[in-house]
């Protein structure tokens, strides 16, 4: 009977040694699936993508969410979880100009200056994390009056506030935005009165001009735009889209006015173009050997005769302004030039005086 006791105690021993030694196996199993190799390669296509996704939140996402300070958190966290110091800023470099490349048409110099300024923003960032840790290093020692811990605080707290600069210089402001948005509301209420726009996007440049883009949509033509606004004490308009109207306008006018020409022999040559305001000037000139009274009296004789004819061109109500011109082949500063209203030259009693007076005073010179 005691042999048989042993006997059942000694299986029993026997079982739970498998169930230990299956037990120890799956524990190998599970160290070999999440080896310490393992998960620093986990960890680096985790911080790669997060690198990715916020180089091209910097350029493409929405206005506010290129003011966060997102380069330079990925850099301090690079620096204080992952312990990947350099590396994140260069690789950082390196995926930005990929990702302007690929979204923009800037020239590869603009493209290098913004990828660095991102390096930058990254690398500040990971310095801020190094002595984030030091600090925190020295608060677990009570190390709190020495002054190699009190010049750690100093230089930490100088590197946020250069941080904070370029951030903000390379990103711009909430409140300049804001600025920036306003004004050209109010530009686009007194220009267009009778359309309606929407803010579709925005963006910030800071290299040659700070200005903020705005992509701004014409809700009744369904046409997108752009519209720059200069970060300076009066906030600037350009306006695009009115640029855009003058040069397809332009082109038609030109097209319009060429057909004219051709039907008419002349020694003239004709260009015309819009200024600020909208309105539609005529550029009249010829070029002679040499400006005398004889060649000058000759150019007002064949403007006044073109003028005079001008009433035929059937869109001839769309040019307001006219500057003539009479080049001297030998000496430019022979040359004359003026110019005048459409409404003023016919108003006068004697088109060809009035011209000769006016070239007489404003000689080039």
């Amino acid at each position: 009977m005691a042999k048989k006791v042993d006997k059942e105690v000694n299986e029993k021993k026997d079982n739970v040694k498998k169930v230990d030694k299956s037990t120890n196996v799956k524990k190998s199993n599970n160290k070999k699936l999440f080896s310490k190799k393992t998960i620093v390669y986990i960890e680096a296509i985790v911080y790669i993508l997060a690198i990715i996704v916020a180089i091209f939140a910097c350029y493409e996402g929405n206005i506010y969410i290129k003011m966060l300070p997102i380069l330079f958190i990925l850099g301090f966290i690079g620096r204080i979880l992952f312990d990947r110091p350099v590396i994140t800023t260069f690789f950082g470099i390196a995926a930005a100009v990929c990702i302007i490349r690929i979204t923009s048409n800037l020239n590869i110099y603009d493209n290098l200056l913004l990828s660095l300024f991102n390096g930058l923003n990254i690398a500040l960032g990971e310095l801020f994390g190094e002595y984030y840790l030091k600090i925190k290093k020295n608060i677990k020692k009570k190390k709190l009056n020495q002054k190699g811990v009190l010049f750690t605080y100093i230089v930490a707290v100088v590197v946020l506030v250069v941080s904070v600069g370029v951030h903000l210089y390379t990103s711009g402001d909430i409140i300049s935005y804001i600025k920036a948005r306003e004004s050209l509301k109010e530009y686009i209420t007194e220009v267009y009165p009778d359309s309606v726009f929407k803010i579709v996007n925005a963006k910030y440049t800071f290299y040659k001009t700070k200005s903020y883009t705005f992509e701004v949509r014409n809700i009744s033509k369904n046409v997108n735009t752009n519209f720059i606004v200069l970060k300076d004490k009066n906030y600037s308009v350009y306006d695009e889209y009115k640029f855009n109207v003058q040069s397809q306008n332009t082109t038609k006018l030109n097209e319009s006015f060429d057909a004219y020409v051709k039907e008419i022999n002349t020694n003239l040559t004709f260009k015309i173009g819009y200024l600020d305001s909208g309105e539609a000037k005529l550029l009249i000139s010829k070029e002679v050997e040499s400006v005398d009274k004889e060649t000058q009296d000759q150019f007002v004789t064949e403007v006044v005769e073109f003028i005079s004819n001008l009433k035929k061109f059937n869109e001839n109500g769309k040019i307001k302004f006219v500057e003539i011109y009479l080049k001297d082949k030998t000496n430019n500063e022979n040359s004359v030039v003026t110019d005048f209203t459409l409404k003023d030259i016919y108003n006068s009693n004697n088109m060809y005086e009035y011209i000769q007076n006016s070239l007489t005073v404003e000689i080039i010179g």
